[in-house]
């Protein structure tokens, strides 16, 4: 972690046209926990550009919204962007899942079924028998637990060849009520996974840091 990207830390932020006073709540590895400062919030997926001024040079971070706030109370979760590789991108959060759900390519009237085997803010790794080629567009019937079901596009960006083969999505262009749903759903999921990692990114700050409301109840950790 370079020393600028440390807790306790401030900077400005650049994103839908403003530059921001911006704090460094919590660092884990390459991801942080900061404050939002932002009218226009940041979906998941966006980038935001990280500036800390010093007297001879300015450090500048290209980062990642990992986790994104919902008001403009809330903290927000980046992770460093490097580039726009795939590899690269699947370094965001991902949570497990075994979630069937309905699926058709692009411009066909008949569906198929799937298994989606993770998920993040970004795309899907699923199962299914059907043969989907690389670059291949589908529509989604995302059907997330505890979220209403959106019909939403992706474009299969990888193949792992096993036995159902499983197919690796990225979506495409989400809308707000999309976002919505998924960004609920992983504060809900990453908070009961990886409550360690989450309390590390949000030990307290000046700013309160509220979690979205209107979740379902959290689960019994085993």
């Amino acid at each position: 972690m370079d020393c600028y990207l440390e807790r306790g830390n401030r900077g400005y932020a650049r994103f839908a046209q403003e530059r921001l006073a911006i704090d460094i709540l919590a660092a884990a590895k390459d991801t942080i926990g900061a404050s939002c400062p932002f009218d226009t919030l940041p979906a998941a997926g966006a980038t935001v550009d990280l500036e800390f001024p010093g007297s001879a040079l300015t450090a500048c971070y290209h980062m990642q919204v990992v986790v994104a706030p919902t008001a403009p109370e809330d903290g927000m979760i980046l992770q460093r962007a490097a580039s726009a590789t795939y590899a690269q991108r699947r370094r965001t959060w991902r949570v497990p899942l075994e979630n069937r759900i309905a699926f058709r390519r692009l411009g066909e009237s008949s569906a198929s079924e799937a298994i989606v085997m993770n998920l993040s803010c970004e795309g899907m790794l699923m199962s299914t028998s059907l043969a989907l080629a690389v670059s291949s567009v589908i529509e989604i019937m995302l059907a997330l637990p505890g979220q209403p079901a959106h019909v939403v596009q992706g474009r299969v960006v990888r193949i792992d060849p096993s036995e159902p083969a499983c197919f690796g999505v990225l979506f495409l262009d989400l809308g707000p009520e999309p976002k919505r749903s998924l960004t609920y759903f992983m504060w809900d999921r990453l908070r009961t996974l990886y409550p360690r990692e989450i309390k590390a990114l949000w030990p307290g700050s000046r700013r309160k840091v509220r979690w979205p409301a209107n979740q379902p109840e959290e689960p019994a950790k085993e």
